[in-house]
């Protein structure tokens, strides 16, 4: 069985003393394409945040529907059931699911017009009907990488820029944080006490994620331990953990204290691929301004 790409979708139900998470993880052999833009000035998009996803507007072969942005995906990723295709693996965080190949004619999101799209496709039904939209699938990492983006939750607006004219070019960011890539997930460093930490950033996930192999170690760095959250992934099944915020973080050289972070297992997730310890979600974007520039590998922070 070839090795496969990893995808992260994280989905927050609201509640106040439980909350709901849906995860799906898919990895995929089929190599990354490139998606360059031709634009030379920055676009503007508004988006909506829907149980702390980021849903935006757009036409899929000629079907007008939503999209979800998730920096966690590794490119199309199409809401459609499907036979599983041999050649694909999939698995969820607590088992597999059916992922087959899809080439999409054309594509209309964000301002952009796409044709000719080799994607995937998952039945992510449950997603549509959490955020009550047609969701016509994902948008992640191969759509993005041809432009530095900035995501502005306060104001609902997502920005891209062309490669070598983005914000930092013209103002001084509050921080730089550089990443590396593994696979399609930019993992930077967390600081819990003095400690480090790799985290993927996911503005897919409406929470933080962190392993609970470190549930002992970080014990005394709890601060509050405020709820319990209920994970599930595309197959249904999950897990049921705490969600408890730490002092002292930093990421950046930023201080991070009022951040919440969910336990997991990451069991869906093969050690030998993904090298990570958390995922940085909805929360940290929130908390800033935030732009990506994939070429340079650097997260700056406004």
């Amino acid at each position: 069985m070839k090795k496969l790409k990893s995808i992260f979708i994280f989905l927050f139900l609201s509640g106040v003393l439980f909350a709901q998470r849906e995860v799906a993880l898919l990895e995929t052999s089929i190599p990354a394409n490139l998606y360059v833009y031709s634009a030379t000035t920055p676009m503007e998009v508004d988006f909506e945040i829907i149980n702390g996803l980021i849903v935006i507007a757009g036409a899929m072969e000629g079907e007008v529907g939503s999209f979800i942005l998730d920096t966690g995906a590794p490119g199309l990723i199409v809401n459609e059931k499907t036979e599983a295709d041999p050649s694909l693996e999939a698995n969820g965080i607590g088992g597999d699911v059916a992922v087959g190949q899809r080439f999409v004619e054309s594509l209309q999101w964000a301002g952009l017009e796409l044709e000719h799209i080799h994607g995937y496709a998952i039945d992510m039904s449950h997603l549509a009907s959490s955020i009550d939209r047609n969701l016509l699938g994902l948008v992640g990492f191969e759509l993005l990488d041809g432009y530095e983006i900035l995501l502005d939750y306060s104001n609902r607006k997502l920005l891209f820029f062309p490669l070598g004219s983005g914000p930092d070019k013209f103002h001084t960011p509050k921080a730089v944080i550089p990443f590396q890539m593994q696979q399609h997930l930019p993992v930077v460093k967390v600081k819990i006490g003095n400690k480090k930490y790799r985290f993927g950033i996911d503005c897919g996930a409406s929470v933080n994620l962190i392993h609970d192999r470190y549930q002992e170690k970080l014990a005394p760095l709890v601060e509050n331990a405020c709820c319990t959250g209920f994970l599930r992934g595309l197959d249904g099944t999950g897990e049921m953990t705490s969600i408890v915020t730490f002092k002292d973080v930093s990421i950046g050289g930023e201080a991070y204290n009022q951040g919440e972070f969910q336990w997991t297992s990451f069991r869906g997730i093969s050690g030998q691929d993904l090298q990570i310890d958390g995922l940085l979600g909805a929360g940290f974007f929130v908390a800033n301004k935030v732009s990506i520039n994939y070429k340079d590998q650097k997260i700056y922070l406004w």
